[in-house]
């Protein structure tokens, strides 16, 4: 019940997330997706009832749904449509990532040393390294149909990474 819950509040918040991106800019969007994400995931450690922990992944998977819409625009924004893709896979692949990394965590903390609440508070650094990362470097656009410099280059992981690393974001 409570994955069920984060992935169905996930789900309902997917189409008012990406109208309110729209009208408000995917930014702030993508920063209370992430911050609702981690902040799910630490609170959970310290959970002492079942509707407590109902409570907090069903407000991380509501705030977590804003994800995908807001930073789909971003990226569509900012990438020529040869190259969406690629753009696309390469923010979408850190879920699948982190997926494998929590289930690989779970097996090798199941002899009970670590405990589950310490895995969703370890779980949660990375998304709070990555809302520092959205918070400094993402920049909505300001206008529809700007043509950014970066535009119509190669996107690639060592792109974006010199482009985080030049202060000067890609998405």
């Amino acid at each position: 019940l409570l994955m069920s819950s984060y992935l169905i509040s996930y789900a309902v918040i997917q189409l008012p997330g990406g109208l309110l991106s729209d009208r408000f800019g995917n930014k702030l969007f993508m920063i209370l997706a992430l911050l609702g994400t981690s902040a799910g995931s630490l609170l959970m450690g310290f959970t002492s009832t079942f509707y407590q922990a109902l409570a907090v992944r069903l407000l991380g998977g509501a705030l977590s749904g804003l994800w995908f819409p807001s930073s789909s625009k971003m990226i569509a924004q900012y990438t020529s449509s040869s190259r969406r893709g690629r753009a696309l896979g390469i923010v979408y692949i850190g879920g699948s990532i982190g997926t494998v990394l929590i289930y690989a965590m779970v097996g090798v903390s199941s002899n009970g040393e670590v405990g589950w609440r310490n895995l969703f508070m370890i779980s949660s650094i990375p998304g709070f390294i990555c809302l520092a990362l959205t918070y400094f470097f993402a920049k909505d656009l300001k206008e529809k149909g700007v043509e950014t410099e970066n535009r119509g280059e190669d996107v690639s992981l060592g792109f974006v990474l010199k482009s985080i690393k030049s202060h000067h974001p890609v998405f």
